[in-house]
C-alpha cells in the first residue's frame, strides 16, 4: 500500500547525524541528536518515539531565578539551511518510563516527526 506522507518525506531534505543517549540509571533517560536541514524553508521537530520508553518528549532546560529547570515543548525550530544540536544541558529528547535500562554501548531505535 501507497502512503502519501511516504513521498512527502522522501523529499526533505533533513539529515539526522551524531544519536546518542546516556546510560540510564533510573526510569528515565535522555537522547541527543543533531537535525540538519539543508532545504530552502524552516522545518520543525515535532516529536519523537521510541519503543525503550512508555512516553517519550521534546524538551529543554530553562533558566528560572538562577536554578535551570527542565521543561516540556511542543517542537523545536530547524531553521533553512542551518541545524540544531540537542545536547546536554539545551534541548534533548527525554525517554520517560524506560522499559529496560540503557546501557553503555546498546542501541536501539529512535523515529524523529518533522
Amino acid at each position: 500500500m501507497h502512503h502519501p506522507s511516504a513521498d512527502k518525506m522522501a523529499h526533505k531534505p533533513i539529515m539526522v547525524k551524531q544519536p546518542w543517549a546516556r546510560a540510564s540509571i533510573g526510569k528515565n533517560g535522555a537522547a541527543y541528536v543533531t537535525v540538519i536541514n539543508h532545504g530552502k524553508s524552516a522545518d520543525n521537530l515535532i516529536g519523537v518515539e521510541a519503543k525503550v520508553a512508555k512516553r517519550v518528549e521534546l524538551h529543554t532546560h530553562k533558566n528560572d531565578g538562577g536554578i535551570m529547570r527542565m521543561r516540556h515543548i511542543k517542537s523545536i525550530p530547524v531553521p533553512a539551511q542551518d541545524s540544531v544540536t540537542l545536547k546536554p544541558g539545551g534541548h534533548h529528547i527525554m525517554m520517560l518510563g524506560l522499559t529496560h535500562k540503557l546501557k553503555m554501548g546498546a542501541e536501539f531505535p529512535l523515529t524523529l516527526g518533522l
